[in-house]
């Protein structure tokens, strides 16, 4: 029993790999620090590229005069893409022409691009976006985030999502309706 105190004083007393202990005690941390940096931005410029496709998707769309279905479907297309260097089959999108004839809200038509589950357009508009006898763009886009950090540790991808609002440029798209293949 006398024994015990005096090693536990030249146990305190001892700092030869003291700094490697220690090394070895933050390491960990701070590299599940710098990961999850790493992730969090990564979402995040996912997200900003996912903002900015569903606007140009949106204004290319508001310029056509008589789009038709093989149109926009050319133009989500080109979302695929704007997409790169993500992973363009994780990318849904869909565009919907929204009128509002004498107050009567419609949905003229809806276009998507076939990938994954169908993003639905928002079922109420913010105010003041759609005016009265206003015709109106809105595409509503959806990206499932994935990254060899999230298949380990959240072990499912992180859902995005983004919507835009574009007036029409013209007063009016004529012609047909766009049917057919991702359109109704």
């Amino acid at each position: 029993m006398p024994r015990l105190p005096g090693a536990l004083r030249r146990l305190a007393r001892e700092t030869g790999g003291l700094a490697a202990m220690e090394f070895a005690m933050v390491v960990p941390l701070m590299a599940l620090l710098m990961l999850g940096t790493l992730e969090v931005s990564q979402a995040y410029v996912a997200h900003r590229k996912l903002e900015r496709i569903t606007a140009s998707v949106a204004d290319l769309i508001a310029r056509e005069t008589s789009p038709t279905a093989t149109t926009i479907n050319q133009i989500l297309d080109v979302a695929e893409v704007l997409i790169v260097p993500y992973a363009a089959e994780r990318l849904s999108i869909t565009a919907t022409y929204i009128s509002d004839i004498d107050g009567k809200r419609t949905t003229e038509w809806q276009c998507w691009n076939g990938i994954g589950t169908q993003a639905a357009a928002p079922a109420a508009l913010p105010a003041g976006v759609l005016e009265p006898n206003g015709r109106l763009i809105v595409v509503a886009a959806s990206y499932q985030h994935e990254t060899g950090v999230t298949k380990l540790v959240v072990r499912e991808p992180i859902p995005l999502a983004g919507t835009y609002y574009a007036k029409l440029r013209q007063l009016t798209f004529t012609g047909p309706k766009p049917s057919g293949a991702g359109c109704s």
